[in-house]
């Protein structure tokens, strides 16, 4: 049954977010088809309007939309119009929560991926993706460490941060939802509250490199460049949101396991 519920709102989260797909794709195809005319001032103010929309609005509203999708898929369908269907399923609220945690994980990396396959698309043939090569090999030489390392552990930090937010949502609806009024906006408020309070975790996690590495302390007092510390700020970073996910996935299992104030 965990797998139904997985598969039935991975699919219907799908569908609401697929037009956000077409549009990324559809911008970027132009967007690489422009570059094909003959070189003119018009072909160049075209190629340059078509990129700039396509990274603006069709990924970052790609993205933005995907996670406000997910939130809307789970307050409907555990505290509003789907709720009494959820809830009559033969499973546990514990089994409900992971399989909504699963469902919108998989459609935020899908999302993820359409929006950097968008841009893959939109700049291919383009000096950009050479351009944006030779930078990533003067940061690596400047950090000290391969290029795709470098990429791995700021893209894992960066994707760590995306869920975070998007469970600090969850537990947020859970939480607000556990008032008699105004349920929405103690909602907003809460997880508001609650992600301030990830960020000082992930921050302190950050801080707590220092006593690996006291040149964590001279980026406040000092202008001089540490690579290694910047590493190091960033893999205890990762360490830091990893701590903040397992702590909201358990917080909010067990507060959707107290009761659901269905309205």
């Amino acid at each position: 049954m965990l797998n139904k519920i997985i598969k039935y709102d991975f699919k219907s989260m799908s569908k609401k977010i697929s037009s956000f797909y077409i549009i990324a794709f559809s911008f970027a195809i132009a967007t690489a088809l422009s570059r094909l005319l003959p070189e003119s001032t018009f072909s160049i103010i075209l190629s340059s309007v078509l990129s700039g929309t396509t990274i603006s609005f069709a990924v970052a509203s790609l993205l933005i939309n995907t996670a406000i999708r997910i939130w809307f898929n789970f307050r409907s369908s555990v505290f509003g119009d789907e709720a009494y269907l959820t809830h009559t399923l033969p499973v546990t609220k514990t089994e409900i929560f992971f399989g909504k945690v699963i469902s919108s994980t998989l459609i935020m990396l899908v999302g993820i991926a359409v929006g950097i396959l968008a841009l893959f698309i939109t700049y291919v043939g383009s000096d950009v993706l050479t351009k944006v090569f030779e930078t990533l090999d003067i940061f690596a030489n400047l950090f000290g460490v391969s290029g795709w390392l470098l990429v791995l552990i700021f893209s894992v930090l960066i994707l760590l941060e995306t869920f975070c937010v998007m469970f600090v949502g969850f537990l947020g609806i859970i939480i607000g939802h556990s008032y008699e009024t105004n349920k929405p906006l103690k909602s907003f408020v809460v997880g508001l509250t609650i992600y301030v309070g990830t960020q000082i975790t992930a921050v302190l996690f950050m801080l707590f490199a220092g006593i690996f590495n006291h040149d964590v302390f001279k980026i406040f007092s000092s202008t001089e460049f540490y690579p290694n510390v910047i590493i190091l700020l960033a893999v205890f970073g990762i360490f830091g949101y990893v701590v903040n996910i397992i702590i909201l996935l358990f917080c909010g299992n067990k507060a959707l396991n107290a009761g659901v104030n269905v309205e």
